[in-house]
């Protein structure tokens, strides 16, 4: 027998199949019946809200286990808390304890599998959100809805709502990306990095925006493109690029700079080229980890300073190394996942 909503305890909620759908993908819809059963019983408002936040709260990783089959478990939890209220002398207090046992057990229950309705595998993120993420190591092309491709670099991370389409067409960057936009007049493409935002209508730029750097630099390869930050004192500065030309926004001065730049250089990375120009130690170092996904010890420092100008294109962790121990005079070993370097005296 279905139950009554208007008896509805926060465990009732977190097992109503079309209350969760509504947490995770309808609750701007006004005409959805649990916004109107909101209106309709505004002293449930509380529990829904409580309920929701502990689904939203729900942020893991999708495994092999079905929606239906999650669902089932969480119910065979709760029956199994379920209480003979017969044979206590408080019917409603052992109501209120047990469910509020069984709502706690049940969120466990979901985090311990793993639960992850509507999200895919390597979309671990908010309900709203798709995200795509790669660690040290890993490159990867993304294709948009819009038909926009994305070259995504290592230690990178895109981002972009689940409503993105030919018409709203927006994304979220941290780390390195390349993209290639599809032209669409009506419907500007926008990329932001928390501070400067890249509008373009369709053209190919390159945004690089690591945390660790003291700058976020757009290279513009073809097309045109419009740049605003915000400066020091809380205005917008904006600028028009052309192809071959670049801006630098100095994160904690707010300064966005203007210059040409070397494509050979700067879009090396999306042509599987390591590009070295003068590099000192650390960058070499830092490099060298995050595309290879590796960790580099250093035993100690060399004689004299590094300044490293070579390329690398396609070329394997190993024999990398090989190259640079004869280039920069040192030993090296593989540890696990770290690779040991000792410099020659």
């Amino acid at each position: 027998m279905t139950k009554n909503l208007a008896e509805y305890f926060l465990d009732d909620f977190l097992m109503d199949e079309d209350f969760i759908q509504w947490v995770y993908n309808d609750r701007q819809d006004q005409n959805n019946k649990w916004n109107k059963y909101i209106s309709q019983f505004p002293e449930k408002k509380q529990v829904v809200e409580e309920a929701s936040m502990l689904l939203l709260s729900l942020k893991f990783e999708k495994h092999e286990m079905s929606f239906g089959k999650k669902i089932n478990l969480s119910r065979n939890i709760q029956k199994s808390l379920e209480v003979d209220e017969s044979v206590t002398s408080n019917p409603g207090w052992g109501r209120s304890l047990f469910k509020y046992a069984a709502s706690a057990i049940i969120i466990l229950g979901l985090a311990f599998i793993g639960y992850n309705a509507f999200i895919q595998k390597e979309e671990m993120v908010a309900v709203k959100n798709v995200v795509k993420k790669n660690i040290a190591g890993q490159k990867s092309t993304i294709t948009l809805p819009d038909g926009s491709t994305v070259k995504l670099n290592a230690e990178s991370t895109l981002t972009y709502g689940v409503s993105f389409n030919n018409e709203i067409r927006e994304v979220n960057l941290e780390g390195e990306a390349f993209f290639m936009v599809v032209k669409n007049e009506q419907a500007p493409f926008t990329v932001n990095t928390g501070d400067v935002k890249a509008t373009v209508l369709g053209t190919s730029f390159n945004v690089r925006n690591f945390s660790e750097e003291i700058d976020i630099q757009i290279a513009l390869a073809t097309g045109s493109l419009r740049v605003e930050g915000n400066n020091q004192n809380g205005n917008q500065s904006k600028l028009v690029l052309v192809p071959n030309e670049m801006t630098s926004y100095t994160k904690s001065s707010g300064e966005m700079i203007k210059s040409n730049f070397d494509p050979e250089e700067v879009l090396a990375w999306k042509n599987n080229t390591i590009y070295f120009n003068q590099a000192n130690l650390t960058e070499v170092e830092r490099k060298l980890e995050r595309w290879f996904g590796v960790n580099i010890v250093l035993a100690n420092q060399p004689i004299t300073p590094v300044s490293l100008s070579t390329t690398f294109t396609n070329q394997s962790l190993e024999n990398t190394l090989e190259t640079l121990k004869f280039t920069l005079g040192f030993e090296y070993e593989f540890l696990e996942d770290k690779v040991n370097i000792q410099f020659k005296r």
